[in-house]
């Protein structure tokens, strides 16, 4: 047992000197020269032990020291959500934080996959993952972000604002979104074109009539760019935010139940 016990712990101390903070099963194999049961055992009595956690099957995450008795960590945690599905790419309020379109720290770290036999939420050393899958034409608008020598997807910002838009219950809703996109036009970094072509491209034209009237309670963009997005809009009403009761006033113009008070869209003392 104790032999066991000390061929588990050279294996850590291996993977840790090769700087595999994440590894798969195969990778933990290619650094000893034991059969592959015997590797199994060994990463299956450091799990025992709290020294290696179980992503997914066939891969692990060290735990460091500083998770703590309570295996709390709150380090990489994009990095981590790499590895929890595939494919991946951090999105909605998570990319809001990442990209500095709000000062709200997100309670878990939202997630898009194309993989519809993901579960819908998994937890990793007291951290939240809430998982959205998307169909392949709602997946794109991505880009790069190294973490750890690691590439990790995240949703552009003006695809954040469209999914958040899209999915205002996985942003911490419309006001968060309205928020973002405020943040962004003052800061010359929202493309309000590119925006509406990904909505176009995701076919959900109710985010249009959302951004639309935003923008407009805002006073942000020139009228004859605002009225160029209302040939896009689809009949029919659309919630302001999908989350709050259906109860409030008809917007003919944009086409939207609004039920909330336009003026919370500005900011403190406006």
């Amino acid at each position: 047992m104790n032999s066991l016990r000390g061929e588990a712990l050279k294996l850590l101390l291996k993977l840790s000197g090769a700087g595999k903070t994440i590894f798969t099963v195969e990778e933990a194999q290619a650094l000893t020269n034991l059969p592959p049961d015997h590797v199994n055992t060994l990463l299956y009595r450091l799990v025992q032990k709290q020294w290696l956690e179980r992503l997914e099957r066939g891969t692990y995450l060290i735990v460091p020291l500083e998770a703590g008795p309570n295996r709390e960590w709150s380090a990489d945690r994009f990095l981590i959500a790499s590895y929890l599905t595939d494919p991946c790419a951090i999105g909605y309020w998570s990319a809001l934080s990442h990209w500095n379109l709000t000062e709200q720290l997100p309670h878990a770290v939202f997630v898009q996959t194309t993989n519809r036999k993901h579960e819908r939420e998994k937890t990793v050393l007291g951290i939240r993952f809430v998982f959205a899958t998307l169909s392949a034409h709602r997946f794109f608008g991505l880009r790069s972000q190294w973490f750890e020598g690691r590439k990790v997807q995240i949703t552009d910002v003006e695809k954040t604002l469209a999914d958040c838009l899209d999915r205002t219950d996985l942003c911490g809703g419309v006001m968060e979104a309205a928020k973002g996109i405020r943040i962004g036009w003052q800061e010359g970094r929202l493309d309000c074109e590119k925006l509406v072509s990904y909505a176009l491209q995701m076919g959900n034209r109710a985010v249009i009539k959302r951004f639309g009237f935003i923008i407009e309670a805002l006073g942000l963009a020139s009228s004859q760019e605002i009225e160029s997005w209302r040939a896009w809009l689809s009949s029919g009403y659309s919630p302001l935010d999908p989350q709050l009761p259906r109860e409030g006033r008809y917007d003919s113009r944009w086409r939207l139940l609004v039920n909330l008070d336009p003026a919370a869209f500005q900011p403190a003392g406006v």
